[in-house]
């Protein structure tokens, strides 16, 4: 049985320079924490940043993957709240433990959710447990920006990353001070509890984010001793990938995988996105697939590999290093070629895949600018 970790204590604020800053709650998102800091002045969150940072407009930019080093004192002496501790409170360590050598300024982070922004709006990448959120004191926890997470273990809901009534991204940071708080919609008002009764969720998908808050916390397994963070995530995008080509290669090399692991039809995105940029629901799906695969074990998922033997072409293979014991059985696969398209002399119908795709990307689009 897994255990909902904390990723970060909660900190009390130490002669602060606001009249009524606000401790730093346990797991809390830095964006979360400066929104509930502008509610208790009475004031928008865009005004209480602007107090803070004149001329910078913050909220443009994904506050939680960190803020500049050089706009870190003057928050701190304001809140009371040290530099090191607002660090905690960020995407940053989190990231870092699953790639030591990522660029934090650059790209999509592998596992964090993108916020699709543009501007102020965004068109995802916040989730959150609406029986959480309808607590005392509603905040945003650094697990909602977790792409593993799609469960809250407290409340047994599936998270939410849109508002039940009117399908607008959470988006807290555009909510004014005469709402309070961030338990509802900014642009409906509608409270998220209202909507809680039909949030059923995938074991599959709970035990593999149970799994995976297991391996961030360097908790060894029976099957991977060691347990380093990086192999483990590097392997479950592995995995993903494969699930991912399953979906739409009929092949006999996928479909023996598939039914090694006795995955039957597996669920495949209308979008085409990365997992990063994926609805809940559409992360559900492919994390439970991803689970029967992972709970099998390392060296059972290696043996199918090899036996299945699917070309390395076919396969995707992540960005970043390749654990040995991967390395190990890619070398074993045949190489493949990729296929010849052949130019036609007429523009031909969209298929309905590519249809799908286009109207799944749109619609973030227009969710994202109202």
């Amino acid at each position: 049985m897994g255990t909902a970790y904390s990723w970060h204590p909660g900190i009390a604020v130490v002669n602060p320079r606001w009249p009524k800053a606000q401790s730093l709650l346990a797991d809390e998102l830095v964006s979360s924490w400066l929104i509930r800091s502008a509610f208790a002045h009475g004031c928008s969150p865009m005004s209480l940043t602007g107090s803070i940072w004149p001329g910078w407009r913050c909220w443009t930019i994904d506050l939680d993957r960190g803020i500049p080093d050089r706009k870190l004192l003057p928050l701190s002496k304001m809140t009371g709240i040290a530099v090191s501790d607002i660090y905690s409170s960020t995407l940053r360590p989190i990231a870092k433990a699953l790639n030591p050598a990522l660029d934090h300024h650059k790209g999509m982070w592998p596992w964090i959710l993108g916020l699709g922004a543009r501007n102020r709006r965004h068109s995802g990448g916040l989730q959150c447990c609406p029986l959480c959120l309808a607590e005392p004191v509603p905040y945003y926890r650094l697990s909602s920006r977790l792409a593993w997470h799609t469960c809250c273990e407290k409340h047994q809901v599936r998270l939410i990353d849109r508002c039940p009534e009117c399908e607008a991204p959470l988006q807290p940071h555009l909510l004014e001070q005469l709402d309070l708080n961030c338990g509802h919609c900014h642009r409906c008002h509608t409270p998220f509890k209202t909507h809680s009764d039909s949030l059923g969720f995938a074991a599959g998908a709970l035990a593999f984010q149970r799994a995976a808050d297991d391996a961030m916390h360097g908790l060894a397994s029976e099957d991977d001793p060691n347990c380093d963070p990086g192999e483990w995530f590097y392997r479950a995008r592995f995995i993903i990938g494969i699930l991912r080509v399953a979906a739409v290669n009929g092949s006999k090399p996928f479909a023996a995988f598939r039914e090694a692991f006795h995955l039957g039809v597996v669920a495949r995105p209308d979008s085409g996105l990365p997992i990063e940029l994926l609805s809940i629901a559409e992360r559900m799906e492919l994390l439970s697939a991803a689970w029967k695969v992972m709970d099998m074990g390392e060296h059972q998922l290696y043996k199918a590999i090899t036996a299945c033997s699917p070309s390395k072409y076919s396969l995707r293979i992540p960005a970043g290093e390749i654990p040995l014991p991967l390395q190990a059985t890619l070398k074993g696969l045949p190489a493949g070629k990729p296929r010849k398209r052949t130019a036609s002399g007429f523009q031909s119908p969209a298929s309905q895949h590519t249809v799908a795709k286009l109207w799944a990307r749109l619609k973030r689009k227009v969710q994202r600018d109202g």
